[in-house]
């Protein structure tokens, strides 16, 4: 799964579901920093027609770092790249709403001219991925304001803006940005207002007003609660790496943020639904253009229980051929992962059984010709704290080059953070020693490590690297590795293989259900639990995800669905002619575009390429009939 995998120049935070219990942390802030827009040049950037692979991709990133900078003015904490904005903070006042907006718009009409001037295939297709990110950027801002109370956690805010300057990798001028930083959300600096009145303020400006979209009360009922906890967090963080004088602003800080505390449970926390409903405007919004759900909610949800209810039938089958001859009649999925879930590996153990599986699994790649295994050291450690809801692969953003020193890294929670309190629960779910084949292919190779690496040894632009991402390519894809490693798996860890596709299939219809009101909040924890059969703990998890962050969901399954269809098409196609490895060495390099951008490079520029070295017909194609 996709949490905060960081991309070269772009640290945007895409977490959103991955933290259990820590909301406030993960959530994308539309949060704005207003005073540091600057008006983008006007002029257009010479088109011209490159040959080298190098000069389309180094035209396409100037493009790019031109949103880039935008956005990381706008959302500084979020730019650890630029050391030049270490001390700022992002503004949540109204007024920043409105120049953000224009300035999006200037940018917007900029890259509309340099598309339409564009002669460069590749830089042209890149700039249309830039005008939809703008575009939707936009949209998003207005949608947000007519539809969402604007809520946020301030203690979060405060946590996760000083958190990526406390790092031992940052030199000591860095770190000491911090305090610059925690002054200005206290409003201790000329020019500020505390973070915590502003976010009062806002609130209040439009409590009353009809229509409005309230955040789910254990979203809000978790943030009262650990707000304190985290404030303490940041005075320890603070006195680790000796920073001077900050106990003075953490005392106001907790004072301001007491005061809002007050305001929320007061005010907004009896307004607050058990079970969050979004406007269909937002839902359908979020999930194509935050999420690259390209298909409508309905159909989604239709295919994605239809194919719960096949991979059901599979793992009945499955269970029922490992049952043979150990036990004396056969025995239902559910009770035999419970079996399987009491293997359990510990903190000592569970590198090195993680560590040899990844080796087994590149030696399959090489003999089974999956695909070309690019340069890389992946590692694999269990996570220091319990952050991360679920497994989680981190690539510096240091890395732009296969010989970089820095690698790609996957941490391995221990326990997830589960209630209002934020109490550590053992995470059985992942810790089992069955899950270690399915969790490696989805989250190390052939999935989200292999797939940035492959980027970056193919010299792939930031547009499709981080810029241009929805969730739904890169969760799609590690799907899919599952899916390519799967008949290698033995027979126990296969089952726990279509288990984890079993979630994904649950959480795209029960998200799309519970926000049409198809489906209650109890009725689809009754699904996780039960039918999916994971822990009572991932179940809750789980749940809270699906309430407070409509949208995620069905991205893996829509991504991953159209993996296997664009597939089969190919293959259907190609007949015996069909090579895996370079079909999907062709997809790892398009990057992580838009589900309909891979199909169509796949269907023009690829099959060409093989029509031409086969000397073959295509007339079996099937094409998209999007296109038609």
């Amino acid at each position: 799964m996709l949490a905060l995998r960081a991309a070269p120049a772009l640290e945007l935070v895409m977490a959103v579901p991955r933290l259990a219990g820590r909301s406030g942390l993960g959530r994308v802030i539309s949060i704005l920093f207003a005073t540091a827009i600057f008006a983008s040049s006007a002029l257009l950037v010479a088109s011209q027609t490159t040959e080298s692979a190098g000069g389309w991709i180094q035209r396409s990133d100037a493009f790019a770092a031109r949103l880039i900078q935008l956005e990381q003015r706008l959302r500084p904490e979020t730019a650890v790249s630029n050391p030049e904005l270490d001390g700022q903070v992002s503004d949540l006042s109204t007024d920043s709403l409105v120049r953000a907006t224009a300035a999006f718009r200037r940018l917007r009409d900029e890259f509309v001219r340099q598309h339409d001037h564009e002669k460069d295939a590749d830089v042209r297709q890149d700039l249309g991925v830039l005008v939809e990110r703008v575009k939707n950027r936009i949209r998003g801002i207005e949608l947000d304001s007519a539809y969402e109370l604007p809520y946020v956690d301030p203690a979060s805010q405060v946590f996760s803006g000083i958190d990526p300057l406390l790092a031992e990798r940052l030199p000591d001028e860095r770190r000491r940005k911090a305090l610059d930083r925690l002054r200005k959300y206290a409003g201790l600096e000329p020019g500020t207002s505390p973070l915590a009145t502003v976010a009062t303020q806002r609130i209040r400006r439009v409590l009353n007003r009809r229509g409005l979209s309230m955040p789910p009360r254990s979203q809000v009922e978790r943030d009262l609660t650990q707000s304190p906890v985290l404030l303490a967090e940041v005075r320890s963080r603070l006195q680790r790496f000796g920073i001077p004088d900050y106990e003075p602003v953490v005392a106001e800080l907790d004072r301001q943020i007491a005061q809002y505390r007050d305001f929320i449970r007061e005010a907004v926390l009896p307004k607050c639904p058990p079970a969050r409903r979004i406007p269909q405007v937002l839902y359908k919004f979020r999930l194509r253009q935050t999420y690259g759900v390209e298909v409508s909610p309905k159909v989604l949800a239709r295919r994605a229980r239809a194919a719960f209810r096949e991979t059901q039938a599979e793992m009945r089958a499955l269970a029922d051929g490992i049952s043979a001859g150990h036990r004396p009649a056969a025995i239902d999925y559910r009770i035999m992962i419970h079996s399987l879930r009491e293997r359990q590996l510990d903190a000592s153990s569970l590198v090195p059984e993680y560590t040899a599986r990844l080796r087994e699994i590149e030696d399959i790649i090489r003999r089974e010709r999956l695909m070309t295994l690019p340069p890389g050291q992946p590692t694999i450690r269990v996570a220091e704290n319990d952050m991360f809801g679920a497994p989680v692969t981190i690539c510096p953003p240091s890395r732009t080059k296969p010989e970089d020193k820095d690698q790609c890294v996957t941490l391995m929670p221990l326990a997830l953070r589960i209630g209002n309190n934020g109490e550590a629960t053992p995470v059985e779910d992942y810790t089992l020693v069955a899950a270690s084949w399915t969790l490696t292919a989805h989250e190390v190779r052939p999935g989200h490590e292999l797939q940035f690496d492959a980027m970056i040894a193919n010299g792939t632009s930031m547009t499709r690297r981080s810029v241009g991402v929805t969730l739904a390519n890169p969760e799609g894809w590690a799907l899919y590795a599952e899916h390519l490693l799967r008949r290698f798996m033995p027979a126990e860890a296969r089952l726990i293989s279509l288990q984890f596709l079993l979630l994904r299939e649950a959480r795209a219809f029960l998200d799309i259900e519970l926000q049409t009101g198809a489906i209650t909040s109890e009725d689809a924890f009754g699904v996780l639990r039960d039918d999916v059969a994971v822990s009572d703990a991932m179940a809750r998890a789980e749940l809270a995800r699906l309430v407070e962050s409509p949208g995620s969901g069905p991205s893996y399954f829509f991504g991953y669905s159209e993996f296997l269809k664009l597939r089969r098409d190919v293959e259907q196609a190609l007949g015996a002619r069909f090579d895996q490895q370079a079909y999907h060495d062709f997809v790892l390099a398009q990057g992580k575009l838009p589900m309909s951008a891979i199909r169509k490079a796949v269907m023009s520029r690829f099959m060409r390429r093989a029509a031409v070295s086969s000397g073959g017909d295509l007339t079996n194609l099937k094409g998209d009939p999007s296109d038609k």
